[in-house]
């Protein structure tokens, strides 16, 4: 019998046909599924209103309804049997823009401009999508709301202009009238900007309490009684009168937050604005007062209106009310705007303000969505002569609108592109590990060694740890045959995907800018480079435990279940990939949720009970399925004396590392080739083999932790910013710890610190940045960090000044630049200089890392197979650079010379036997696995010193001619079964093609032995 046929030529054309469908099904993952909260109940009446009747009749079709689907925005429009446009709705809005009668509106003491359209907003139970027209709901909703003239939103929001009636509930609750901004401050003038007090909410106006779904209950003060301002009107519109949800802090969380509260982080963001429908989250961008959107600036059908919006009854509060509630986040103006630049009027409800607004412009309808347009909207947008009306007054709107939208598009994407090509660039000719890719094609051979991680196919034995990362590798392979860049393909998706996850987590908690930064900063550290590019567990473990955070942050912003529940599933499909080492977040994760999520104590604690149960039952789903099968039925598991999972898991991998017990509940004593010694203690991040892989933002992190908590204090329990900080923050400082009190470590260990680096590195860049424009003592927090940064990268390339010598220089120069350039600025200073500035700051701090990270693709520093590190250290480095050898591989089905020759010797010999033959440890099989899909017996495990199999039963093997050949090493321990072997072999004779070794006769146990690595 021959060995399998080696795979040679490029892939197929279904090979690739299948690698494109495994991307695009990659590129789909993510999400979860959010659901809608009830809003709070007041203490007093909810109003109920009359008609608004308008300046004509519109009739109602009875029947004949025709549905046309529209893109840019996506949408459905309604129509009638005669053509005319009925309503549009836009997917993913809550509201419904519905045509009726056509109505007037003015405000004549702040604008003469007069307003006429037959635009009425609806709020609909859900959001819109494409089909709903189909439903039943539908049918019986459209027909009423056509029909309807109770007031709208629009009519709802002008009812507290200026000039507006009281109106009020049976009770004699005032739930309308003329609404003012605020209580005046002492020493204001009336139509002075800073006249009046801000802090007004819904129930401030209203007078009453209002109890929370949380149930946190708050008191109207009674000098703000008929006063709201700019988020209390939203509230007072949308939450009170329409019936959207509200919660009670700023917090993210379904329905509209509490009242303006500067974010640390920039603008606030909510948890996952696309998976969360019909919310509305909007957050200042910096602590000073909100203003007015111009007609330049004015949110487009993409973004989320702003929160801050002008008092009831103005004519732009009602353009701003009346967008869609898609879940989208807002555009703060225009793109970099510095703060300290003039602001535009904001115009309060009235109140004076001195010279009155110029006379409005009706907005570009490229501006606009359907569901946005309000009163000025009298046909379809894809009216045809509407249409060429639009070309000529909005095309540099729309122009205008294209870029602001694509450009965070753009750059995620070029980021995407960028971790893209560091990881997958030349993977068919990178070092992969030879135990793990001897493993996953005997994993790919046979689908009980699939399941229970049988090192080889036959399933004689385990692999040493939960082989849950290899199973992407092996169906990889399975699919895609034995290559070597099949093995490595699933290491670049998980991390390509892993650098997406973190992009919209830190985007939802900190904002776009940060969630850029933070994907950047992953994709260019060094040691997640190196380690993508190798078939190494930690890959996925990041990814899961990414998920995991998202979970949590979600989970904590709603308090509800299902986020929780996610994030403890997440946390056991990680413990399949590396075992203890997913479990070092749970404490984190709990005291953040028991600290920050909203609900009573008892209600916290037992839904985190809930997470940690399912954790733990995903957790050891492997585990207990591997010790409820037979024995006989089963592979011998890997280091442990007992063959029992929880041994493997707990004792081998776990207690041994730590403690002074090598054999700690039953295990394997681990040996050189199992155990490092070596980056332990507290310097093991900083060292100088570690340092450069993975610690070049530390000093940036920290102090974006230190001053984010700082300047955090004070704010509720429930406070997002703070919760996000203490996340990753907590995720950082107990790996440190673990690492650094461990028995050894080896360096690529540490990429699991690298989502939290970069988190904290991107939200606090956004952070310093929005302090910086808010001007204040804080603004100095940027350059110090800065130059703090350029200094700390200077310190670690130090030791390695002639990897690169042109990039301390570099570094040091543009830190320099960056920081005087930020401290010097003033309001004066042009736009374009503080920017480069910025741009010069960011490139110092990241310079350093990309360039290490760029070394991966270099053939001098391709890291080691075992041990993989960026950059002119590591083993890897070490041996090629005081012996110039030629690196080893260990490829998939590209046997060397050596064992092609004794492959082809066995194969020949082979008379029936079960296994191909008997192997020393799992040293000297794993040439041979990665090259043949035969089943070959593994005595000892991957130390050697695993007793299996038994003297016995290998003796039992070889009477009933299931085993022939034997193949011994030198450079593991002496067993008892290998004692047997020497004991009862013969040498064979030495050939040219196969080299020493020896026999026995049938009448002294017939078996062969061969020292593959004397030769």
């Amino acid at each position: 019998m021959g060995t399998n046929p080696t795979p040679t030529g490029r892939p197929s054309r279904r090979q690739i046909l299948a690698s494109a469908a495994g991307l695009a099904a990659a590129g789909a993952v993510g999400g979860y599924a959010w659901h809608h909260s009830r809003s709070g109940t007041p203490d007093g009446d909810v109003p109920g209103d009359g008609d608004v009747p308008g300046d004509g009749d519109v009739s109602v079709p009875t029947g004949g309804y025709r549905f046309e689907r529209l893109a840019a925005p996506a949408r459905t429009v309604v129509r009638a049997a005669d053509g005319r446009v009925l309503a549009t709705f836009t997917d993913g809005a809550r509201t419904a823009l519905l045509t009726g009668p056509t109505r007037t509106w003015s405000e004549p003491r702040t604008t003469g401009a007069v307003v006429r359209g037959d635009a009425w907003v609806r709020l609909m139970d859900g959001a819109w999508s494409r089909g709903k027209e189909r439903t039943r709901w539908f049918r019986g909703w459209f027909p009423k709301a056509l029909a309807d003239r109770s007031p709208d939103v629009i009519a709802v929001a002008f009812q507290y202009g200026d000039g507006a009636p009281d109106l009020r509930t049976d009770s004699g609750l005032r739930y309308a009238g003329k609404a003012h901004f605020g209580p005046l401050l002492p020493g204001q003038s009336p139509t002075s900007f800073h006249s009046r007090d801000e802090k007004s909410d819904f129930y401030d106006y209203l007078g009453v309490p209002w109890t929370f779904p949380d149930g946190i209950r708050k008191h109207p003060e009674k000098k703000r009684y008929g006063d709201v301002d700019c988020s209390g009107f939203m509230r007072l519109v949308w939450g009170y009168r329409m019936g959207y949800p509200m919660h009670a802090t700023n917090n993210p969380g379904t329905g509209l937050p509490a009242g303006p509260t500067p974010s640390p982080t920039g603008p606030r963001r909510a948890a996952d604005p696309e998976h969360r429908p019909a919310t509305c989250r909007h957050q200042p961008a910096t602590p000073r007062r909100p203003r007015l959107l111009r007609h330049r600036d004015r949110p487009t059908s993409r973004h989320r209106p702003r929160r801050h919006v002008p008092g009831a009854g103005h004519r732009r509060a009602s353009a701003l009310l009346f967008q869609p509630l898609t879940g989208q986040r807002a555009h703060h103006g225009r793109p970099g705007r510095p703060r300290h630049a003039r602001r535009p009027w904001l115009l309060r409800p009235g109140v004076s303000h001195g010279p009155p607004p110029v006379k409005p412009t009706p907005p570009a309808r490229s501006q606009r969505s359907p569901a946005m347009d309000a009163a000025t909207l009298t046909r379809d947008p894809t009216d045809r002569h509407h249409r060429t009306h639009r070309t000529r007054r909005g095309g540099h709107a729309k122009r205008r609108r294209r870029t602001t939208i694509s450009r965070e598009a753009y750059a995620l994407l070029l980021i995407l592109a960028a971790a893209a090509v560091l990881y997958a660039w030349g993977i068919g000719r990178t070092p992969v590990h030879p135990y793990y890719s001897a493993a996953v094609r005997s994993m790919a051979a046979d689908w009980n060694a699939f399941v229970f991680g049988g090192l080889d196919p036959s399933g004689s034995i385990t692999v040493d740890k939960i082989p849950g990362a290899l199973w992407p590798q092996a169906l990889s392979v399975r699919l895609f045959g034995p290559y070597t860049w099949a093995v490595v393909l699933p290491q670049v998706l998980e991390g390509v995907l892993a650098v997406w996850v973190l992009h919209r987590i830190v985007r939802a908690w900190a904002g776009p800018f940060a969630g850029l930064l933070a994907a950047l900063v992953l994709t260019l550290t060094p040691v997640t480079v190196a380690l993508n590019r190798h078939n190494i567990p930690d890959t996925l473990l990041v990814l899961l435990l990414v998920l995991a955070a998202g979970s949590l942050q979600k989970a904590v912003a709603t308090g509800r279940l299902l986020p929780l529940l996610g994030c403890g599933a997440w946390v056991g499909l990680a413990f399949q990939a590396k075992m203890l080492q997913a479990w070092l977040v749970l404490p984190v994760f709990a005291a953040v949720y028991l600290w920050a999520a909203p609900g009573s104590r008892l209600d916290r604690a037992r839904r985190l009970l809930l997470a940690g149960i399912t954790a733990l039952v995903v957790s050891c789903s492997w585990l207990l399925l591997v010790w409820a099968s037979p024995a006989a039925h089963r592979p011998y598991i890997d280091g442990t004396t007992d063959n029992n999972p929880f041994t493997l898991v707990f004792g081998y991998n776990g207690l041994s590392r730590f403690g002074d017990d090598p054999h700690a509940l039953g295990a394997v004593a681990g040996t050189a080739a199992s155990r490092s010694t070596g980056n332990t203690g507290w310097s093991m991040v900083v060292n100088h083999t570690v340092g450069p892989q993975i610690a070049w933002l530390l000093p940036l992190a920290v102090l974006a932790l230190a001053l984010g908590v700082w300047w955090r204090a004070g704010q509720p329990r429930t406070d997002g910013p703070r919760a996000g900080l203490l996340l990753w923050g907590g995720w950082l400082v107990v790996h440190i710890v673990v690492f650094s009190n461990s028995n050894g470590n080896h360096g690529y260990y540490t990429t699991v610190l690298a989502p939290a680096l970069a988190a904290l590195t991107g939200s606090g860049v956004a952070l310093f940045w929005a302090e910086y424009r808010a001007g204040g003592r804080r603004r100095r927090a940027l350059p110090v960090a800065v130059a703090l940064t350029a200094l700390w990268a200077a310190a670690i390339d130090g030791p390695h000044s002639g990897f690169a010598p042109w990039l301390l220089p570099v570094v040091l120069m543009l830190g320099l630049c960056g920081t005087v350039g930020l401290w010097t600025s003033g309001p004066d200073t042009a736009r374009r200089t503080v920017h480069g500035a910025l741009a010069a700051s960011l490139t110092a701090v990241l310079l350093a890392p990309a360039v290490w990270a760029a070394s991966c693709l270099h053939p001098r520093y391709p890291g080691s197979a075992m041990e993989p590190l960026a950059g002119p250290v590591g083993p890897g480095y070490d041996a090629r650079h005081h012996h110039p050898v030629k690196v080893p591989r260990f490829p998939l089905s590209k046997p060397s010379a050596r064992d092609t020759a004794l492959l082809n010797y066995l194969s020949a010999h082979r008379s029936g036997e079960k296994y191909l033959l008997a192997t020393q440890a799992a040293y000297g099989a794993e040439p041979l696995l990665r090259a043949t899909s035969q089943p070959i017996l593994v005595m000892g495990g991957f130390t050697g010193l695993t007793p299996y199999p038994t003297a016995r039963r290998l003796s039992d093997l070889v009477s009933t001619h299931q085993l022939r050949y034997a193949l011994l090493t030198t450079r593991r321990p002496t067993t008892p079964a290998s004692a047997w072997v020497k004991k009862n072999c013969t040498r064979i004779p030495p050939a040219p093609t196969v080299g020493p070794r020896a026999e026995a006769t049938p009448s002294t146990t017939a078996l062969k032995a061969h020292d593959l690595l004397e030769t």
